[in-house]
């Protein structure tokens, strides 16, 4: 597989003209109803399938299931060394049919179950870095979103970055979910938490969730972590236009947050069957990592900063650490 630094580099999302506060005149453009999955037939990306199949979709959703095989240059480049020979260059040949192979069998086996489970389904295959040619089929589908496990079969593949799962999180322009072999929670549909911290995109974040799936979540938590001994509880202070900087305790704290979020969960009422609000106290990453943890809990819900690519860089932030070592799955939402 191509490192990050010479990796093809996957075609642009096209730009948009309208306001990010500006509620688009088309809601097809937000509303779920495309899904790229990357699928490698590992155990990580079946149990993504199930996360698929508990999302809340349309009868018009349909699910891309796509795997990648990527063949080494050294590999299929050796069979042209005069020293090599015509009987290695054909086991080299057999070998990267083998991977095809392979690769067919996982997005037809994919599409098949899916489609099994009463969804819309087709299997694609394709060969090259498997990042970029995810990424380059949501964007000829105008898809909404990527789903993956956040593993693959190999594990010297998850060493390299998280591999497909962590370079997916980092570089796509589409939203993706991140999945995890955590269990699921007893019956239909997804328990789910939106964490925010009333940043620069917040509005934005919650009136795309509030109309991205098209049917409910069955339940939804509104979360803000405060980390009152650290300068982000003044940056949170800021965006909420409160004197948070200035508050004598928590329970004051909790107090001033909690009127923020039921606002915030005001707006989201369409988006789950229930919609509730929790204060977290204590270190952001360490407190999310705990909810992630948390029985019941199947799916957390982030918003990506920033559009640029120095901010998927710097997605050293909450969002990038969730997707790749939260117990629960993770969706990052993009803006």
């Amino acid at each position: 597989m191509p490192s990050p630094s010479c990796r093809p580099q996957a075609r642009k999302k096209a730009a948009t003209t309208s306001s990010p506060a500006a509620e688009p005149s088309n809601w097809t453009t937000i509303r779920l109803v495309t899904i790229v999955f990357a699928t490698d037939g590992s155990d990580h990306a079946k149990a993504a399938e199930e996360v698929i199949r508990r999302l809340p979709l349309s009868a018009e959703c349909k699910v891309l299931c796509v795997s990648v095989f990527s063949p080494s240059f050294i590999t299929s480049s050796a069979g042209a060394h005069p020293f090599v020979g015509g009987v290695l260059a054909a086991q080299i040949e057999a070998a990267i049919d083998e991977e095809r192979r392979q690769a067919e069998e996982a997005s037809q086996g994919a599409a098949a179950r899916l489609k099994a489970a009463g969804l819309s389904a087709e299997a694609e295959t394709a060969e090259g870095d498997p990042v970029t040619e995810v990424i380059n089929r949501a964007l000829d589908q105008g898809a909404q979103l990527i789903v993956c496990g956040a593993r693959g079969k190999s594990s010297i593949e998850d060493l390299l970055l998280g591999s497909v799962a962590r370079g997916l999180a980092n570089e796509s322009p589409v939203s993706v979910i991140v999945t995890r072999g955590k269990a699921l929670s007893e019956g239909a549909g997804l328990s789910s938490a939106f964490a925010t911290d009333f940043g620069d995109l917040h509005g934005e974040f919650v009136k795309k969730l509030a109309k991205f799936f098209p049917a409910r979540l069955r339940s939804l938590a509104a979360v803000v972590v405060v980390d009152p001994d650290s300068k982000e509880t003044l940056a949170l202070a800021r965006q909420l236009g409160s004197d948070l900087g200035q508050a004598r305790d928590r329970e004051e704290i909790e107090r001033i947050v909690q009127g923020a979020l039921e606002e915030t969960a005001e707006n989201l009422a369409g988006a789950a069957e229930s919609v509730t609000t929790r204060v977290l106290f204590g270190d952001v990453r360490k407190e999310l990592m705990t909810l992630s943890s948390e029985p019941g809990l199947d799916l957390l819900i982030l918003g990506a900063r920033s559009r640029s690519a120095v901010s998927r860089l710097l997605l050293g932030s909450v969002s990038h650490q969730m997707a790749i070592r939260a117990s629960c799955s993770v969706l990052i939402l993009r803006p």
